[in-house]
């Protein structure tokens, strides 16, 4: 009796999916075609995907610490090493790349070896006073960068580890940006649109490979990485899905319906996180892959 009146129940279920078909498939369309208008909504998170609840400890104290300290992640290290930095060449290319970097408005501070003071004597008033460890205009003399070199390696210990390594002979610069735009679009839009080309161009000016490290430089490399994936991967997903069914079911047009309702489940997924605002992370980023997988899981089952 249980078992007939569950078959009952899904005949009744099929009768009246049958005789209602055009409204339903109707109204398929209409939502899909709505929650497609949603992806313009689609946002790219700029902070890291946050596992905890807010209300936890953990979360708590951070957020105590950014207002009380600010945003910490704001730092870009632009490392190099080579024999021929110090060079009049390379190293007038390395003072204009600091220059055009610290000209924009995203970068609050650079540190750089053409930006080190020392200590100097000043015999007749019998005071120490700072000056530019680098005179520029001397940088086109051979001889005089040589002498830097070894002051900067010999002589500035305190330096070591902050804008040089003794031991490797690495040279680097800390470059700060604004902490008003590090969790922000003008992040990435500098990161990739500014910033990166000038590394390029002095690579390629000089011969020299730079590089880089840092939070910002890092999460916008990353965030770019998943965004142009994204679109590759649900490609790569569906052309080997669709090998699949057509194995399966041995017919095109069964191969197609399939691969439409995949494809109308992945849409509704992302108009959904575009209906509701939702950011993208590196975790939510899964979430049409999961329900891509579950709804094949769904359409072979119900196959056999």
């Amino acid at each position: 009796m249980k078992k007939k009146s569950k078959v009952d129940f899904w005949a009744l279920i099929a009768r009246i999916v049958l005789k209602n078909r055009i409204v339903i498939l109707g109204v398929i369309v209409l939502l899909t075609v709505f929650l497609a208008l949603q992806w313009k909504n689609i946002r790219f998170s700029f902070t890291e995907a946050n596992l905890l609840p807010d209300t936890h400890i953990v979360n708590k104290e951070y957020n105590a610490f950014l207002d009380m300290f600010g945003e910490e992640g704001n730092l870009i290290v632009v490392g190099v090493k080579d024999d021929t930095f110090f060079t009049p060449k390379a190293f007038a290319a390395w003072d204009r790349l600091m220059r055009d970097i610290k000209s924009h408005k995203e970068v609050d501070l650079i540190v750089s070896i053409s930006d080190l003071k020392k200590l100097q004597k000043n015999e007749s008033l019998q005071t120490f006073e700072l000056v530019p460890l680098v005179d520029q205009t001397k940088t086109i003399n051979q001889e005089y960068l040589t002498s830097i070199k070894k002051e900067l390696f010999g002589k500035m210990p305190f330096y070591e580890g902050l804008l040089f390594n003794k031991k490797n002979g690495t040279i680097r610069s800390a470059i700060y940006l604004d902490k008003q735009i590090v969790n922000t679009p003008g992040r990435r839009d500098y990161i990739l649109n500014d910033f990166i080309p000038k590394i390029e161009a002095f690579e390629k000016e000089t011969g020299i490979e730079l590089r880089v490290s840092g939070m910002p430089y890092i999460r916008t490399l990353n965030a770019k990485s998943i965004t142009d994936e994204i679109s590759l991967f649900i490609g790569a997903s569906l052309l080997i899905t669709s090998l699949i069914f057509f194995f399966f079911f041995r017919s095109f047009r069964a191969t197609l319906i399939s691969i439409v309702i995949v494809v109308i489940g992945v849409m509704w997924t992302f108009g959904l996180l575009g209906l509701f605002h939702f950011e993208i992370t590196v975790l939510t980023a899964l979430v049409p892959f999961i329900g891509y997988r579950h709804w094949n899981s769904q359409l072979h089952f119900s196959d056999q």
